[in-house]
This record gives C-alpha cells, structure tokens and sequence, in this order.
C-alpha cells in the first residue's frame, strides 16, 4: 500500500473540506454506488434505498465523489470538474479523496 502526502491546506481550506464532508455524512451510498455487480446485487438485497436525507443540489457533487473514493472508484464524470466549479481547489478535493478512502 502506497502512502498519499496530505495536501498543504490553510485552515480555512481545511473547513471547508469538513463542512462538505459532514454535510453528507448522513447520506449513505446508495446500492447504485456500491462497487461492482455484487455490491449492486448485496445492495439491492439489503433494499439498496435512497439517502434518508435530502441533499441541497451543490452537495450531490460531493456525495458522489465521497462514495466513489470510499469503493475505491474513479468518480463519473464530471464530479470533479463540479467540485472545482462549486470553489473546492486541487488540494481540497485531493483532501477528500484521501478522508473518503
């Protein structure tokens, strides 16, 4: 296992990242975010239902860069392209990535 270098972020930057992650804390990978057809199928036995929280549009970017990086997927496309757009920089989203894996 290869170790990733923690980005250099200022604390400010560092809020940010935790104010987005516990943002969607609660909101759980759904069956269609679980890694390969046997996450699918054990998801989809588990009842594979929707987050109980509603997220606010801006969040579901991160939601779905959070579950991709905790199954060790590439997010779709676009997710990150989102992320930047919303304001998160390169290091806040390598930050992320790194928390969410």
């Amino acid at each position: 296992m290869t170790a990733m270098a923690v980005p250099d972020l200022s604390p400010g930057e560092w809020h940010g990242v935790k104010a987005a992650m516990r943002a969607v804390a609660d909101c759980g990978c759904t069956a269609a975010d679980a890694p390969g057809m046997i996450g699918r199928l054990m998801g989809a036995m588990r009842g594979g239902k929707a987050a109980s929280v509603a997220l606010p549009d801006h969040l579901h970017p991160v939601r779905a860069f959070i579950c991709a990086n905790s199954h060790h997927r590439t997010p779709g496309p676009g997710v990150v392209d989102a992320l930047a757009q919303q304001g998160f920089s390169r290091a806040q989203i390598a930050a992320m990535a790194l928390l969410a894996g």
